[in-house]
């Protein structure tokens, strides 16, 4: 009840935020300091792009693996269908939704995880680009918009970068999601 109730302040505190006739870099600041309390990857991401230095940020994909049990399994999934399918490398759709913690949703976003077997082993990796979706409706547009303006005053879009990280192929056919019915529905189309 407790983290719900957190999770509810921090949606009304991040709508609050956004809806305030502030500079944008002052708005975007107070969003990671407040709005993003308690996500270390989604503020760290923030930082790195109002930095403004455009450098890729490398994402440990075992340590996503690890927090992330749904994104995880998904990869996995999607490489077992390949696989059954005679495949050698594919790529993993990774959509916003899936994460179940807002820290790596609001982090990476949507992502595409590249697959290629090799031998008794798959490695897998990603790369993608932290942007903003000005013109795109949602709960948190003010937030983008903001974003997007701060590209005229020196912040900088950047890649995410998942190196190379190997499975062995037993790995992945036994990984099963926490929520196996939720995970088939989104990942095996």
């Amino acid at each position: 009840m407790l983290n719900r109730y957190r999770k509810t302040m921090r949606t009304v505190v991040a709508r609050s935020l956004v809806a305030l006739p502030v500079r944008d870099k002052f708005r975007i600041r107070l969003i990671a300091g407040v709005g993003f309390a308690g996500f270390p990857e989604a503020r760290a991401a923030l930082e790195h792009f109002l930095e403004g230095t455009g450098a890729d940020r490398s994402v440990d994909i075992s340590e996503l693996f690890r927090q992330e049990p749904n994104v995880g399994a998904a990869v996995c999934l999607g490489v077992r269908k390949g696989i059954r399918q005679d495949t050698c490398r594919g790529v993993v759709a990774v959509p916003q939704w899936a994460y179940r913690s807002s820290n790596w949703m609001y982090a990476l976003g949507a992502i595409r995880v590249r697959w290629r077997r090799v031998g008794d082993r798959v490695d897998v990796s990603f790369r993608d680009r932290y942007s903003w979706t000005p013109d795109e409706e949602r709960l948190t547009q003010g937030l983008h918009q903001s974003a997007h303006r701060l590209l005229a005053q020196g912040a900088r879009e950047y890649d995410h970068v998942g190196p190379r990280h190997r499975l062995s192929v037993d790995e992945v056919l036994a990984m099963d999601p926490p929520d196996r019915v939720r995970a088939e529905k989104m990942y095996c189309m």
